[in-house]
């Protein structure tokens, strides 16, 4: 747990013709490695201390794409965009800005099975899946933008009356690495989504007073609309004092139960904020409050939860 070095700038070295780099004269902190080299792809190693007997660093040839991109058909071209690619172990973007018509974008890119993203702004998410071997130049050609279509998002309660002020954010089976931007509701309940690719989509829903909603939805060719329902459960709320009446801070307190009329268990987990406070909501039923230190559940208090009821609880260690 040393801490951490902090540099004014960079210590940089390079290679030797056996393929061996030396870094005199560091303190004895932890430091983070980047090595780099022509037509190979760039490789960090955390938390690096000085003192190790030998350091083997194994990098990897780039692969090398070449892609065009052309905007959708009488729409003007956006002055910037982003490019992602997806692996097993994450994705990563960078924003670039439009080359020329017919000039191709040059794409570096490790080796191996990966998915290629363009994302513009007014345009829908564009993806191909790819192998790419090591030192491998390919032409992937144009990349056909498209405008997409829209998903219209009717938000409501189980009465069936619009919820104002929603806040829905949108994640696609494509576009997994970003989340769109949040759109609220307009006072009839309606959120809308633009410039979405066809298929399968997951909508989050969020609404003050209302539980959490993750619904998924299927948009068709010509675009559509989805209906999702909020539940307002009830609210669990309280504080967490000591044998003297003294707050206590940042501890897990967690509601675990059943929701009437469904098997599979509830656990929501807050934790109390600087006056020892606590607050959840949870779907109607019946459930635990306690407090978890340790693996361990103490002062543990039975509850039962009503659709927009309130409960406060206060526990003792």
């Amino acid at each position: 747990d040393a801490p951490r070095a902090q540099l004014d700038e960079d210590v940089r070295t390079a290679t030797d013709a056996e393929g061996r780099f030396r870094l005199p004269g560091l303190r004895a902190l932890e430091y983070d490695v980047w090595v780099t080299a022509p037509g190979h792809t760039l490789r960090r190693i955390d938390d690096v201390t000085p003192g190790r007997t030998a350091l083997r660093v194994v990098l990897v040839r780039e692969a090398i794409a070449l892609l065009r991109i052309r905007p959708p058909a009488g729409t003007e071209r956006p002055d910037s965009m982003t490019l992602v690619v997806k692996t097993e172990d994450g994705a990563a973007g960078s924003g670039i800005h439009w080359p020329g018509p017919d000039e191709p974008y040059v794409w570096r890119i490790e080796a191996g099975e990966v998915e290629l993203q363009v994302a513009a702004p007014g345009c829908a998410l564009w993806s191909r899946p790819i192998r790419l071997e090591p030192g491998q130049r390919v032409d992937l050609g144009t990349a056909e933008l498209e405008t997409g279509v829209e998903l219209e998002v009717l938000v409501c309660d189980t009465l069936g009356a619009p919820v104002r002020g929603a806040r829905a954010t949108m994640t696609t089976s494509l576009e997994t690495w970003r989340v769109t931007e949040s759109s609220v509701t307009v006072p009839d309940g309606v959120v809308r989504h633009a410039h979405l690719n066809p298929g399968a989509h997951r909508v989050e829903v969020r609404a003050d007073g209302f539980l959490w909603k993750v619904e998924d939805v299927h948009v068709p060719e010509g675009g559509g609309c989805a209906r999702i329902v909020l539940e307002r459960g009830g609210r669990v709320f309280g504080r967490v004092l000591d044998v003297q009446g003294r707050p206590v801070v940042d501890v897990e307190v967690r509601i675990r139960g059943a929701a009437s009329g469904d098997e599979d268990p509830v656990e929501e987990t807050e934790t109390t904020d600087e006056v020892g406070a606590f607050d959840g909501r949870v779907p109607a039923g019946r459930y635990t409050v306690s407090l978890q230190e340790h693996g361990a559940s103490l002062g543990a208090r039975t509850v039962v939860v009503e659709d927009g009821g309130e409960i406060e609880v206060i526990l003792r260690p």
